[in-house]
């Protein structure tokens, strides 16, 4: 939100690249309790909303006041990656137990639990075209979650891919997704919901 790039390290700290390439960090003991920051993404509210590897959510703004919300009573155990949702919140992975979590720019957390589905152990996320959330299952799986919370999982089963993991919507209107295992990237076309 402040035209830099931000990024997550394991020291505790967040890394802040200018667009003149100047580099600075920002630390906060109160990340501290709640293990190191894993994923970070801009927020609708100005501010970077972010995961820590012991399941917390974080905010922290551009002047770099961090806050962290109550997770545990919300169902949240490991909340893998975020990213800011189409509806004006931010959504998570929520892989310590198998669901997708959804956080307002006021920190009300709400989980989707997603293992019925076929949701396992949940990875980065992304906004698809269809204004809906993808992301990667360790069962090789693609998850979908609407804003709504409804949960749906497919199945990739052409080319065997093994280690799905990142993800991304292409300039094609594709859900692009990568198999780290055996070094291939696919991609699936949400409206017909058919990997390839």
């Amino acid at each position: 939100p402040d035209s830099a790039v931000w990024y997550v390290t394991i020291e505790n700290v967040f890394g802040r690249v200018t667009p003149a390439g100047e580099v600075t960090f920002v630390g906060s003991k109160v990340l501290e309790d709640f293990g190191f920051p894993t994923s970070i993404t801009a927020g609708p509210d100005g501010n970077l909303w972010f995961t820590t590897f012991a399941g917390g959510v974080g905010r922290i703004t551009p002047s770099g006041e961090v806050a962290m919300f109550e997770t545990s009573t919300a169902g949240v155990a490991f909340a893998a990656h975020i990213v800011a949702g189409p509806d004006g919140n931010l959504w998570f992975t929520n892989a310590g137990n198998d669901s997708v979590g959804r956080i307002t720019p006021s920190g009300e957390i709400t989980t989707y639990a997603g293992s019925a589905s076929g949701v396992k152990e949940p990875g980065p996320i992304t906004v698809g075209p269809d204004q809906s959330l993808w992301f990667t299952n360790v069962n090789n799986r693609i998850g979908r979650v609407t804003t709504a919370g409804e949960i749906s999982t497919y199945q990739v089963r052409r080319g065997r891919p093994r280690g799905l993991f990142g993800i991304a919507t292409g300039p094609d209107g594709n859900i692009w997704f990568t198999s780290n295992a055996d070094g291939r990237v696919g991609f699936l076309r949400p409206s017909d919901a058919q990997v390839t």
